[in-house]
C-alpha cells in the first residue's frame, strides 16, 4: 500500500492547485509548473522504495523529473524518477549516483514508469526499472547507496533539475519494493 493516500497527489493534497488539467492528468509546460505534497512523506537513509506514475513527455531532455522527494542538496540524499533527452528511464540521486535504462521511450506516447529500490547500491541487484510492466535492463549504475534526506514529494520539478514538459497522472510513491 501507499505510504499514505495524501501522496497520490490529489489537487486536494497539494501547494500548486492551478496546474491546468486535461482529464486526468497534469499538464506541465516546462517552465514553471510542480505539484508538491503540504508535508515531508516520512522516507529517509537507504530506503526501501517504489516511485511510479503515467507519463507521456512533450519534450525530451536530460534529466527531467516526473516524480521527485528528497534533497539535491548534498551528495544522495535525493530521489527522482525521471527521464533523459534519448528516452532513457531512471533513478537519479544527487551526485550523480544513478540507475538508468537505455532508451526506452519517445515523445508523444503514454508510458507507465516505475522504479524500485531496495536498501544498498543502485545495481541490477537492488534497483529495478519498468517500462509499461517490463523490467529493462540497466546500463548505467553506481555502487554507492543513497541517504535520503525527509522532504515533500515532487511532481513535474525538482529545485536542481529543473521543470519537465510532459503530462503526468497517477504519480505514486510506496515504501515498499513492489514486484
Amino acid at each position: 500500500s501507499p505510504i499514505d493516500s495524501k501522496y497520490y497527489l490529489a489537487d486536494s493534497s497539494t501547494t500548486n492547485t492551478h496546474l491546468p488539467r486535461q482529464g486526468r492528468c497534469w499538464l506541465f509546460d516546462g517552465t514553471n509548473d510542480e505539484a508538491v505534497t503540504g508535508s515531508n512523506i516520512g522516507l529517509t537513509g537507504d530506503v526501501t522504495a517504489t516511485l511510479m506514475a503515467w507519463a507521456k513527455t512533450v519534450a525530451l531532455a536530460d534529466f527531467k523529473p516526473i516524480v521527485t522527494f528528497g534533497s539535491f542538496a548534498g551528495a544522495s540524499q535525493a530521489f527522482c524518477l525521471g527521464f533523459m533527452a534519448d528516452g532513457s528511464v531512471g533513478l537519479f540521486t544527487a551526485g550523480a549516483r544513478s540507475a538508468i535504462s537505455g532508451p526506452q521511450i519517445s515523445n508523444g506516447t503514454w508510458f507507465h514508469v516505475a522504479v524500485t529500490k531496495s536498501p544498498g547500491a543502485l545495481n541490477s541487484t537492488n534497483t529495478k526499472i519498468y517500462i509499461n510492466g517490463v523490467s529493462v535492463a540497466l546500463v548505467t549504475t553506481n555502487v554507492n547507496a543513497p541517504n535520503v534526506v525527509d522532504s515533500t514529494l515532487r511532481v513535474g520539478y525538482d529545485t536542481s533539475l529543473g521543470w519537465s514538459s510532459a503530462r503526468i497522472r497517477d504519480a505514486r510513491v510506496y515504501n515498499v519494493a513492489k514486484t
